[in-house]
């Protein structure tokens, strides 16, 4: 999908759902655009996770973009180019799987006052995942508690309706689907750039409920 095909789509359904999604907040205070606000954040989430699974669900091998010829000129022309998907994403298969390497990758490096670091150790893959909890708490994100040692517990977090709306409006031609799980997707990031520890620490999710989310840390045998 070209990006004008993916902004315009996004402009479209953003708009034919807002009226409706803001009615069901019920008079809570929200600002369109406002991306520090807890309930526009989900909003704007979940509209951006039902294109990218449209585009997942029909990948595309060739796509055309428009790219502008002169960014200095007055007024600015475009050319069509067409572009072809990198060879490293062919598998229409890994799509998804690749999409969320990336996205992992973007949030770690644009984190603010979190260190990565490599684990040397279990105990110490284990710890960083739980400091990377306490970061997101910390950011507002939600309430967290590691109710057992491995196992963390995310209190109204700021996707909790996002991912229970995308479970409900996938693609049909998707079996599973990308979910705006930010905390799990940056959790995997951050293990998967430990490589001697990579295969014996892991993290899963666990219940989803109307208030809370939980994590899992597993070590593996």
């Amino acid at each position: 999908m070209s990006m004008a095909q993916f902004q315009r789509d996004f402009f479209l359904l953003r708009q034919a759902d807002w009226e409706s999604y803001k009615f069901s907040l019920k008079n809570r205070f929200i600002i369109q655009g406002d991306l520090t606000n807890k309930d526009y954040f989900e909003f704007i989430s979940y509209v951006q996770f039902i294109e990218i699974n449209r585009a997942l669900s029909a990948p595309e091998t060739l796509i055309e973009e428009e790219v502008v010829v002169d960014v200095e000129a007055e007024p600015q022309t475009f050319k069509t180019v067409v572009k072809r998907r990198p060879a490293q994403y062919s598998d229409d298969e890994s799509l998804a799987q690749a999409f969320l390497n990336l996205q992992g990758d973007f949030l770690l490096d644009n984190f603010e006052n979190f260190a990565v670091k490599e684990f040397k150790s279990v105990s110490e893959a284990v710890d960083g995942v739980k400091l990377l909890a306490v970061y997101f708490a910390g950011c507002g994100f939600a309430a967290v508690e590691f109710t057992t040692p491995t196992l963390i517990v995310f209190t109204n977090p700021a996707n909790l309706w996002c991912l229970t709306a995308l479970r409900q409006n996938k693609p049909r031609k998707q079996t599973q689907i990308v979910e705006a799980d930010y905390f799990f997707i940056a959790a995997q990031a951050l293990l998967n750039r430990s490589p001697s520890i990579r295969n014996l620490v892991s993290i899963s999710k666990g219940v989803i409920t109307n208030l809370e989310i939980s994590y899992s840390i597993k070590m593996n045998n």
